[in-house]
């Protein structure tokens, strides 16, 4: 007589003889490893491939042929087991989605510095990765970024600026489990050059002194040996 297996509802059942004398077993006729399963789908001549994914959902992808449903389980199952999956949805939102993500996510944020991110993100990096999913996004499209930034002659400094808020965005993807790794790497960014400043000498500030009107000329050499303008113009002759 045969004795009935797990019951998993839509499963083909098969019949298996273990051994001689033994009792024939109905079990499902499914393939794969512990987290998920590979079997034809039902009324189609397709493959299924059935897993569990980590938050507790059951997930299914259909395949032309059995070696391709297998070979893409293979990769769920590895992706899982080094805590490297992520939930395909989430992952394929476009830069734009996950960019106005990241603006909320910090409402303590200064307003002054959320209007220059915003800013940046609208300006500078929405027109070029805005449409484009995220885990999409590679290093040679943050270097489009950075060129047409410098192709529109923005200081190095402010192109580094920018880019920091797109490096930010992208961190964040990370760590929320958006993407497995930042695309800002190795991007090449516009050199810094400083400027050397011009050193006043004693003489500098005499001849400058010299040539203020005398209710100035104490504010001017007190302003040239340090004194903030707040500090000059609060001073009382009676703490000279």
């Amino acid at each position: 007589k045969a004795i009935a297996g797990p019951a998993l509802s839509g499963w083909p059942l098969i019949r298996l003889s273990p051994g001689r004398g033994a009792p024939k077993r109905t079990l499902p006729a499914y393939e794969g490893g512990h987290m998920g399963s590979v079997r034809r789908a039902p009324r189609t001549d397709r493959w299924e491939a059935r897993y569990r994914d980590p938050l507790g959902g059951q997930r299914t992808k259909t395949f032309k042929t059995k070696a391709d449903a297998k070979v893409f389980l293979s990769g769920v199952e590895t992706s899982i087991a080094r805590g490297a999956w992520r939930e395909p949805g989430r992952s394929r939102a476009k830069f734009s989605k996950v960019a106005g993500e990241w603006l909320a996510s910090n409402p303590n944020k200064r307003a002054t510095t959320y209007a220059r991110d915003a800013t940046v993100i609208r300006t500078h990096l929405g027109p070029v990765l805005g449409d484009i999913p995220v885990n999409q996004i590679r290093p040679s499209h943050v270097q489009v970024v950075i060129d047409r930034m410098v192709e529109r002659g923005l200081a190095p400094k402010t192109v580094r600026t920018d880019y920091g808020v797109l490096r930010a965005v992208l961190s964040w993807a990370v760590e929320t489990d958006i993407i497995d790794r930042s695309p800002c790497r190795g991007t090449r960014l516009p050199e810094m050059v400083r400027q050397r400043r011009p050193i006043v000498s004693a003489d500098d500030v005499e001849r400058l002194v010299g040539a203020m009107p005398d209710d100035y000329r104490a504010a001017v050499l007190l302003g040239a040996i340090g004194l903030r303008q707040g500090e000059v113009f609060g001073l009382r002759v009676g703490a000279v």
